[in-house]
Protein backbone atom coordinates (compact mmCIF):
# COMPACT_ATOMS: atom_id res chain seq x y z
CA UNK A 1 0.00 0.00 0.00
CA UNK A 2 1.40 3.57 -0.90
CA UNK A 3 -0.05 5.26 2.20
CA UNK A 4 1.44 2.71 5.00
CA UNK A 5 3.84 4.91 7.44
CA UNK A 6 3.74 1.65 9.73
CA UNK A 7 3.30 -2.06 9.33
CA UNK A 8 0.28 -3.80 10.65
CA UNK A 9 0.70 -3.23 13.93
CA UNK A 10 0.95 0.43 13.86
CA UNK A 11 -2.19 0.82 11.45
CA UNK A 12 -1.65 4.59 11.00
CA UNK A 13 -1.44 5.98 7.48
CA UNK A 14 -0.38 9.48 6.32
CA UNK A 15 -3.38 9.80 3.56
CA UNK A 16 -5.83 7.36 4.85
CA UNK A 17 -8.17 9.90 5.94
CA UNK A 18 -7.58 12.29 2.80
CA UNK A 19 -8.57 9.50 0.78
CA UNK A 20 -10.89 8.27 2.65
CA UNK A 21 -13.02 11.28 2.85
CA UNK A 22 -12.94 11.82 -0.85
CA UNK A 23 -13.84 8.23 -1.70
CA UNK A 24 -16.81 8.59 0.88
CA UNK A 25 -18.03 12.23 -0.72
CA UNK A 26 -18.06 10.03 -3.74
CA UNK A 27 -19.96 7.44 -2.60
CA UNK A 28 -22.69 9.73 -1.60
CA UNK A 29 -22.65 11.48 -4.35
CA UNK A 30 -23.76 8.07 -5.96
CA UNK A 31 -26.51 7.76 -3.91
CA UNK A 32 -25.43 5.49 -1.76
CA UNK A 33 -26.10 2.69 -3.60
CA UNK A 34 -23.20 0.34 -3.15
CA UNK A 35 -22.98 -2.32 -0.63
CA UNK A 36 -19.42 -1.03 0.89
CA UNK A 37 -21.43 1.16 2.60
CA UNK A 38 -23.97 -1.05 3.95
CA UNK A 39 -26.82 0.85 3.69
CA UNK A 40 -29.74 -0.98 2.99
CA UNK A 41 -32.67 -0.63 0.78
CA UNK A 42 -34.78 1.29 2.41
CA UNK A 43 -32.25 3.92 3.09
CA UNK A 44 -30.63 3.93 -0.43
CA UNK A 45 -34.24 4.80 -1.27
CA UNK A 46 -34.87 7.20 0.55
CA UNK A 47 -31.61 9.08 -0.47
CA UNK A 48 -32.97 9.02 -3.73
CA UNK A 49 -36.08 9.89 -2.83
CA UNK A 50 -35.06 13.03 -1.25
CA UNK A 51 -32.27 13.72 -3.94
CA UNK A 52 -35.27 13.90 -6.46
CA UNK A 53 -37.75 15.96 -4.39
CA UNK A 54 -34.23 18.28 -3.50
CA UNK A 55 -33.33 18.80 -6.97
CA UNK A 56 -37.49 19.33 -7.71
CA UNK A 57 -38.76 21.32 -4.92
CA UNK A 58 -41.56 23.89 -7.49
CA UNK A 59 -43.72 20.74 -7.19
CA UNK A 60 -45.64 18.08 -5.31
CA UNK A 61 -45.14 14.69 -6.53
CA UNK A 62 -47.61 11.87 -6.40
CA UNK A 63 -46.21 8.40 -5.89
CA UNK A 64 -46.75 7.02 -8.93
CA UNK A 65 -44.81 10.39 -10.61
CA UNK A 66 -41.94 9.37 -8.22
CA UNK A 67 -42.09 5.74 -8.96
CA UNK A 68 -41.92 6.49 -12.77
CA UNK A 69 -38.93 8.99 -12.47
CA UNK A 70 -36.99 6.93 -9.56
CA UNK A 71 -38.01 3.34 -10.79
CA UNK A 72 -38.55 1.96 -6.88
CA UNK A 73 -40.91 -0.93 -6.48
CA UNK A 74 -44.30 0.63 -5.85
CA UNK A 75 -45.05 -1.09 -2.81
CA UNK A 76 -41.84 -0.25 -1.23
CA UNK A 77 -42.24 3.37 -2.58
CA UNK A 78 -45.41 3.93 -0.91
CA UNK A 79 -43.65 2.46 2.36
CA UNK A 80 -40.47 4.66 2.02
CA UNK A 81 -42.60 7.75 1.51
CA UNK A 82 -45.26 7.16 4.41
CA UNK A 83 -41.67 6.77 6.32
CA UNK A 84 -39.98 9.79 5.60
CA UNK A 85 -43.20 11.81 6.14
CA UNK A 86 -43.77 10.11 9.96
CA UNK A 87 -39.86 11.54 10.19
CA UNK A 88 -40.46 14.73 9.00
CA UNK A 89 -39.14 14.59 5.63
CA UNK A 90 -41.66 15.48 3.67
CA UNK A 91 -44.84 16.21 3.82
CA UNK A 92 -47.85 14.92 1.88
CA UNK A 93 -51.17 16.14 1.04
CA UNK A 94 -54.53 14.88 -0.59
CA UNK A 95 -56.35 15.60 -2.93
CA UNK A 96 -56.55 16.13 -6.49
CA UNK A 97 -53.41 18.60 -6.02
CA UNK A 98 -52.14 16.28 -3.52
CA UNK A 99 -48.56 14.83 -3.19
CA UNK A 100 -45.79 15.32 -1.34
CA UNK A 101 -42.74 17.66 -0.76
CA UNK A 102 -40.02 18.13 1.38
CA UNK A 103 -41.33 19.44 5.03
CA UNK A 104 -38.06 21.40 5.69
CA UNK A 105 -35.03 23.13 4.12
CA UNK A 106 -32.73 20.91 1.96
CA UNK A 107 -30.02 22.95 4.18
CA UNK A 108 -31.83 21.25 7.54
CA UNK A 109 -32.06 17.92 6.16
CA UNK A 110 -28.54 15.77 6.99
CA UNK A 111 -27.58 12.33 5.75
CA UNK A 112 -27.12 10.87 9.43
CA UNK A 113 -30.40 12.16 10.13
CA UNK A 114 -32.26 10.16 6.58
CA UNK A 115 -29.71 6.79 7.96
CA UNK A 116 -30.39 6.90 11.32
CA UNK A 117 -34.45 7.42 10.54
CA UNK A 118 -34.78 4.27 7.99
CA UNK A 119 -31.57 2.07 9.42
CA UNK A 120 -30.66 3.53 12.50
CA UNK A 121 -26.73 4.33 12.89
CA UNK A 122 -25.54 1.15 14.97
CA UNK A 123 -23.82 -0.34 11.47
CA UNK A 124 -21.50 1.93 12.06
CA UNK A 125 -20.66 0.48 16.03
CA UNK A 126 -20.45 -3.50 14.57
CA UNK A 127 -16.87 -4.44 13.87
CA UNK A 128 -15.67 -4.03 10.22
CA UNK A 129 -14.37 -8.09 10.63
CA UNK A 130 -17.57 -9.34 11.09
CA UNK A 131 -17.76 -9.57 15.34
CA UNK A 132 -21.01 -7.95 16.92
CA UNK A 133 -18.27 -5.99 18.81
CA UNK A 134 -14.29 -5.93 19.50
CA UNK A 135 -13.46 -7.19 22.23
CA UNK A 136 -11.33 -4.61 24.56
CA UNK A 137 -8.55 -6.72 25.28
CA UNK A 138 -8.21 -8.39 21.96
CA UNK A 139 -9.66 -5.61 19.15
CA UNK A 140 -9.30 -7.34 15.44
CA UNK A 141 -6.27 -6.04 13.39
CA UNK A 142 -8.36 -3.38 11.56
CA UNK A 143 -10.19 -2.32 14.78
CA UNK A 144 -8.21 0.96 15.15
CA UNK A 145 -8.01 1.80 11.31
CA UNK A 146 -11.98 0.96 11.01
CA UNK A 147 -12.29 3.15 13.84
CA UNK A 148 -10.83 6.16 12.61
CA UNK A 149 -13.02 5.57 9.18
CA UNK A 150 -15.98 4.92 10.82
CA UNK A 151 -15.38 8.60 12.92
CA UNK A 152 -14.63 10.07 9.16
CA UNK A 153 -17.78 8.79 7.71
CA UNK A 154 -19.99 9.52 10.92
CA UNK A 155 -18.38 13.24 10.67
CA UNK A 156 -19.69 13.46 7.21
CA UNK A 157 -23.26 12.10 7.40
CA UNK A 158 -23.52 14.25 10.25
CA UNK A 159 -22.51 17.39 8.61
CA UNK A 160 -23.39 16.75 4.67
CA UNK A 161 -26.93 18.02 3.74
CA UNK A 162 -29.14 17.37 0.50
CA UNK A 163 -28.23 21.18 0.17
CA UNK A 164 -24.50 20.17 -0.05
CA UNK A 165 -25.58 16.98 -2.22
CA UNK A 166 -27.14 19.08 -4.63
CA UNK A 167 -24.14 21.17 -4.96
CA UNK A 168 -21.42 18.33 -5.60
CA UNK A 169 -23.64 17.04 -8.27
CA UNK A 170 -23.65 20.72 -10.12
CA UNK A 171 -20.06 21.21 -9.95
CA UNK A 172 -19.09 17.67 -11.25
CA UNK A 173 -21.96 17.98 -13.94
Amino acid sequence: MAYRSKGLNGLKYNSFSKNILTFTKFILNCYVNVSIMNFNKTTSYSLKVLDYMARNTKERMSASFLFKKLNIPYSYLRQVLSDLSKHGFIKGYKGRNGGFVLAKDSSDIFLSDIVDSSEGLDNFERCIMGYAKCPFNNPCPLHQTWSEARNEIMEILKSTSLNELLKIKTETN
